[in-house]
């Protein structure tokens, strides 16, 4: 069963569910603790606290992450969660540990979806707020991690099989086309002459964006979603302000 809020994830079912993992082979939760909801462009956030019977192994998790659908999430999107739970339940098992977060338990039916992550906010933290790009230095650490991720799956006897399937190349110029149109719209923004052509501009990125994923739903992810008009707006007014 999918869970659509964090309140719905009482001591017995968090228990069966990380028994069913594996991760706690005995005990049980006595206590779900509740944090403070973070909302993004594709799901809400839900950081849980948890306590056990003193017959549960250490190891057990005390602090996961619940990712679950957001709220008013375009139908052109629902998609991506369907991608992200199939990751984590059939390419994720087959890899070493790293680069991504051990899941617990992932699940997606009627549009929507949850994860259940262990949670590595003390040694993670998020690099920017989408639009921004982070800086240079951790540019260089994601295309690391990428190219390990990809080298992992260059050819493997799994992939196009029992993971996932391949695509034709029909499938991939609206992602390509998408990314280089929206590279080409922000030179035109930062040096646009008022807000309401900011404005303008983001909006039209925007529909473009949902129909693109409407379109590749099936295919290859384009990786992006709609962008935040008041965040674009606020780093234009900075770069603004600097070159003034």
């Amino acid at each position: 069963m999918v869970v659509t809020s964090p309140e719905d994830l009482v001591p017995d079912d968090l228990t069966s569910r990380l028994r069913a993992s594996g991760a706690l082979p005995c005990g049980r939760a006595t206590t779900v603790d509740i944090g403070e909801r973070r909302t993004t462009i594709l799901s809400t956030i839900v950081p849980l606290r948890v306590e056990y019977s003193p017959d549960t192994p250490t190891e057990a998790p005390r602090h996961l992450l619940l990712k679950a659908k957001r709220s008013g999430l375009d139908a052109s999107l629902q998609s991506v969660g369907e991608r992200e739970v199939a990751f984590y339940r059939q390419a994720a098992p087959l890899m070493p540990r790293g680069p991504f977060p051990r899941c617990y338990d992932a699940e997606f039916s009627s549009g929507r979806f949850h994860l259940l992550l262990e949670d590595l906010s003390d040694t993670h933290m998020i690099l920017t707020e989408w639009p921004l790009p982070p800086s240079v230095d951790a540019c260089e650490r994601i295309v690391d991690t990428w190219s390990a991720f990809h080298a992992f799956w260059w050819r493997h006897p799994s992939l196009g099989r029992e993971v996932g399937t391949f695509l034709d190349e029909a499938a991939l110029p609206p992602a390509l086309e998408l990314l280089r149109q929206v590279e080409s719209e922000f030179e035109k923004i930062w040096k646009a002459r008022d807000e309401a052509e900011v404005r303008a501009r983001v909006h039209a990125l925007n529909a473009e964006i949902a129909k693109v994923n409407a379109r590749t739903a099936e295919g290859p992810p384009t990786r992006l979603g709609l962008l935040d008009v008041d965040s674009v707006v606020e780093e234009w007014r900075t770069r603004a302000s600097r070159s003034s």
